[in-house]
C-alpha cells in the first residue's frame, strides 16, 4: 500500500490532483476513509501523469492508458495462470496417487499383522507337534528296549579276592 503523498511526489503533482484522479477512477477506500493505493493503481497513476507531462493525449480512464508493455505483461500473466492451473491439476493427480498408495500400505500392514498372527499360531502348533513327536519316539524306544531285553538274570556277586593262604594252598596243589 502506498500513501497519497508518496504517489503525488512520484507523479510530480499535488496530493489534491491524486485525490481527484482516485475519485474519477473509482479507487476504493479503506474503513478509515483513505484511498487504497495498490501497486497496479500506482503504476496506472504514474503512466497517466507521465503521459500528460510528455504532452501526449491521455485518457482519463486508466484502462485507455495501458501501454503495449502492460498488455504483454497481462498476456504473460494469463499464460502463467494457465500453467498454474495445469500444475494444480498435476498436484491433485499426485495427491490422489499418494492417497491410493497410502491405502495400499495400510492394506499391506494389515496383511502383515495377520501373517504375524498366523506365524505365531503355527509356532505354537509346531511346539505341540514336537512335544507329541518326542513322546511318541520315547514310547517307541521303550517298546524296542522291552522287546530286545533278555530274561532277567540274577546279577552275579563279585568274587572275593582269595586270601594269601588260599593262594598258597592252590599253588601247592598245583
Amino acid at each position: 500500500m502506498h500513501e497519497l503523498r508518496d504517489l503525488a511526489t512520484d507523479c510530480g503533482v499535488s496530493v489534491q490532483s491524486i485525490r481527484k484522479w482516485c475519485e474519477r477512477n473509482g479507487v476504493s477506500k479503506n474503513p478509515s476513509g483513505r484511498y487504497v493505493i495498490t501497486d497496479e493503481l500506482r503504476f496506472l497513476a504514474l503512466s497517466y501523469y507521465k503521459g500528460k507531462q510528455e504532452g501526449k493525449k491521455v485518457s482519463r480512464k486508466p484502462s485507455d492508458n495501458v501501454s503495449p508493455q502492460v498488455e504483454a505483461l497481462l498476456k504473460q500473466l494469463e499464460i502463467k495462470d494457465a500453467q498454474l492451473s495445469a500444475k494444480d491439476e498435476q498436484i491433485a493427480t499426485k495427491d490422489a496417487q499418494l492417497s491410493a498408495k497410502d491405502e495400499q500400505i495400510n492394506k499391506l500392514a494389515d496383511t502383515l499383522s495377520s501373517l504375524a498372527e498366523q506365524n505365531a499360531n503355527l509356532l505354537d502348533v509346531n511346539k505341540a507337534l514336537s512335544t507329541a513327536n518326542a513322546i511318541h519316539t520315547a514310547a517307541d524306544k521303550r517298546d524296542a528296549l522291552l522287546v530286545a531285553e533278555p530274561e532277567y538274570e540274577e546279577p552275579q556277586q563279585p568274587q572275593k579276592k582269595p586270601s594269601r593262604w588260599q593262594r598258597l594252598l592252590a599253588a601247592w596243589r598245583g
